[in-house]
């Protein structure tokens, strides 16, 4: 295999049969990079090198919805801000620094809970040299949520708080040129 793709549903690392499989999956093919999606909390230096991935890494796609940890502890329930931030921080080192992960992006679910926190998400990925990646809340099929679809769809014109969705996305800390959006916060965005 020449890249490899791990998807945890949240982190990666966090199942021990996961760990033990990328393991072997690393030993019978050196040559492999890998491509990571995680919430963070688990993806660091240490867990890497002990994965045998190190230096291996083709890209890595962080979920962090807020800079606030208020903001972010509402929606990555269990989850912790402190270890995530810290982690994200010594990525941002192997990435700049050490130059053993290719490249690094910060995936930014947006709904009526985060949607203010752009700017400083933005600034914060500007800052280590991060590619963005900004979708918007989904409701998938018997997904337990908890949260009502139309409350937290700030991007539907409908919703109380769509004007001020509106210029939050364009504010210029949104004018970075690694962020990637939806079609339709794009046309929000020009609106």
């Amino acid at each position: 295999a020449e890249l490899i793709e791990i998807s945890g549903g949240g982190e990666a690392f966090s199942s021990k049969y996961s760990r033990e499989l990328i393991k072997k999956i690393a030993a019978k093919n050196p040559q492999a990079k890998w491509h990571i999606f995680t919430n963070g909390l688990l993806f660091n230096t240490a867990n890497i090198k002990a994965l045998g991935i190190y230096g291996r890494i083709n890209s890595v796609i962080i979920s962090f919805h807020a800079m606030n940890k208020d903001v972010y502890d509402q929606i990555m329930l269990g989850s912790d801000y402190d270890t995530v931030l810290k982690n994200i921080k010594e990525i941002s080192y192997e990435y700049n620094y050490n130059k053993t992960i290719k490249k690094v992006s910060i995936s930014i679910v947006i709904s009526s809970i985060n949607y203010k926190e752009l700017p400083n998400l933005a600034e914060f990925a500007a800052e280590n040299n991060f590619n963005i990646i900004i979708s918007q809340f989904r409701l998938f099929k018997d997904a337990p949520f908890g949260r009502d679809y139309k409350s937290v769809s700030v991007w539907d014109k409908e919703h109380p708080e769509f004007e001020e969705f509106k210029r939050i996305l364009k504010h210029p800390a949104l004018d970075y040129d690694k962020i990637k959006m939806t079609p339709r916060f794009k046309k929000i965005r020009e609106m």
